[in-house]
């Protein structure tokens, strides 16, 4: 086959399989594989046209293959840790090897695969999920009739189980030795604490991995579940109260100086150590909500009350109850609407970078400065418009136009899915307009993390010297451990969630904490208030012509 049948033949078993002809597609991609043995992807297409063709003595050797080879194309299910042995164990399962098929399934749990609850779902597992060996496989626990100490000492040695098998990095000796120190300091001082004060030990545990993404989560209407109905903000100059519930409207723009009599910044201290991180920057986004969190807290001794607190403001001091956490309430300022927003209330029109902080993604022509400005806000699909064709309307729109500059503003971009974003840089660094220095400039924040922090790394890179960046730190690092997939703890019924990807730097060489600006310009109180933006005003201030 030349090279040219070759491609044809690659060809038409895509348009087979996404047209479910599971049966052809086997066909061709039977003779793709021959022709070249050497790519797991041939061999992935292959062998789950035959699994969902039902030919699961024929997807088996298949499936060898690709664990031989390993795939990656984009984020394919096969690409992920475990998911090969789980399918193969699908092949057996069907085929009534049961013995082979949870053996497998053992090997699967080894290496880190945690969709177990989705894949079992599936028809072919329906057998599996009888067998009495399955349980003890996956690690489910049954916490009926366990007593309240026996309870919540399962739920640690889940966490701790968790922890070790989703960790896509070994522990460093000396980690290793801290986390496992204080697991066992909490198994033995837990019949001595109350439920409130072990869920705060445990938070604490899950924050010291190391991982930005780990959480841990209290269960809806439980007493932990409280939070104040307001926002603060940590601006460079103090913590003001940037939205509130409507009862609390008279509250927005104070200053927040003491939580009943205690310093602020003390309080904002006393909740570092819940925080998981990737630097050090990203507890600056994550404080805020925890500064909410009345019961935890009280638990840490920086309020007198798990259900209020007496703030003490720049206007006087005001008593504030906690009230049912809410999943329509916002964790991170600006982006949910459910509260009312200081912003909204100022007479000026608003900058940019407040101006419709829920689209995923929208841009704005700047013709005065030739300047495209992108707000870039999640790495996800916009129901209304897919990243793909909002992409290509970007392109014309710079091709179209007298664009010489575009600004990327990733602030508030906290991620999604890293390997949608791909198209949309290809684009910006193939614009020739922007191949020049302060073509590109791109605005970063401490809330720029995960996807968007990978976003802002590549484009980095490939921006070269055409790249200007401009605003804080990133919150996540240039190589973090991350992934969202929650489980729950069994006995509590909290969600957990502890990563088990590494992603990792362009290069070797590049150890930084975090990517750092260029331009300095962190938000304040006091640009907020009067409806300034600082990274912009930085950005416009080194144009050509420009009055600085």
């Amino acid at each position: 086959m030349d090279a040219r049948e070759y491609r044809q033949v690659v060809d038409e078993a895509g348009a087979r399989s996404a047209a479910e002809e599971w049966a052809a597609a086997a066909a061709l991609w039977a003779r793709v594989v021959e022709a070249n043995p050497h790519d797991g992807r041939g061999w992935d297409q292959l062998a789950e046209a035959r699994w969902f063709a039902g030919d699961f003595a024929g997807a088996l050797p298949a499936f060898e293959q690709v664990r031989r080879l390993g795939v990656y194309h984009g984020d394919r299910f096969a690409t992920f840790r475990g998911v090969v042995p789980v399918m193969m164990a699908s092949c057996h399962a069907g085929l009534g090897d049961f013995d082979a098929a949870m053996e497998l399934m053992e090997q699967a749990m080894r290496e880190g695969f945690v969709h177990a609850d989705e894949v079992l779902e599936l028809e072919v597992f329906a057998s599996l999920r009888t067998d009495e060996r399955l349980p003890a496989v996956l690690g489910v626990v049954n916490v009926e009739g366990m007593d309240r100490d026996e309870g919540w000492r399962t739920d640690l040695a889940v966490v701790v189980r968790e922890a070790y098998r989703r960790r896509p990095v070994p522990f460093t000796p000396e980690h290793q030795e801290r986390f496992d120190a204080a697991a066992g300091r909490l198994h033995e001082d837990l019949p001595r604490l109350r439920d409130e004060e072990v869920a705060v030990e445990l938070t604490k545990l899950i924050a010291s991995l190391g991982d930005g993404h780990a959480s841990l989560s209290p269960k809806a209407g439980t007493d932990l579940a409280l939070a104040l109905p307001i926002h603060p903000y940590l601006f460079d100059d103090g913590v003001y109260v940037v939205a509130a519930e409507e009862s609390h409207q008279s509250l927005l723009g104070a200053r927040i100086l003491a939580f009943d009599g205690r310093p602020i910044d003390e309080v904002v201290r006393g909740v570092d150590p819940l925080i998981g991180r990737d630097n050090e920057r990203n507890p600056l986004e994550s404080s805020p909500g925890w500064l909410r969190r009345t019961p935890y807290l009280h638990v840490l001794g920086l309020v007198d009350d798990p259900g209020k607190v007496r703030l003490t403001t720049s206007s006087g001091e005001v008593e504030v109850a906690a009230e049912p956490e809410d999943e329509a309430r916002p964790r991170h300022f600006p982006e949910s609407k459910a509260m009312a927003q200081y912003h909204n209330q100022l007479g000026a029109p608003l900058p940019f970078y407040l101006r419709d902080v829920e689209a995923a993604y929208w841009f704005e022509h700047v013709p005065e400065h030739r300047l495209v400005y992108l707000q870039f806000n999640r790495v996800a699909e916009d129901p209304g418009e897919s990243l793909a064709a909002f992409t290509d309307r970007l392109g014309d729109f710079l091709d179209a136009n007298e664009v010489e500059r575009l600004v990327v503003d990733l602030r508030w971009n906290g991620g999604g899915n890293t390997f949608l974003v791909g198209t949309l840089l290809k684009r910006i660094i193939g614009a020739r307009q922007l191949d020049h220095p302060d073509g590109i400039f791109m605005i970063v924040g401490r809330r720029t993390f995960s996807a968007a922090g990978n976003t802002a790394k590549y484009l980095e890179w490939l921006s070269g010297p055409s790249i200007t960046v401009v605003g804080e730190p990133t919150g996540s690092s240039l190589q973090f451990i991350g992934e969202t997939n929650p489980f729950v703890l069994p006995y509590s019924g909290m969600r957990c969630n502890i990563s088990n990807l590494y992603w990792q730097g362009m290069t070797p060489l590049d150890r930084r904490s975090w990517i750092a600006p260029h331009l300095y310009a962190p938000p304040t109180f006091a640009a907020y208030e009067e409806q300034r933006d600082p990274a912009m005003e930085a950005i416009l201030a080194v144009l050509p012509g420009s009055a600085g």
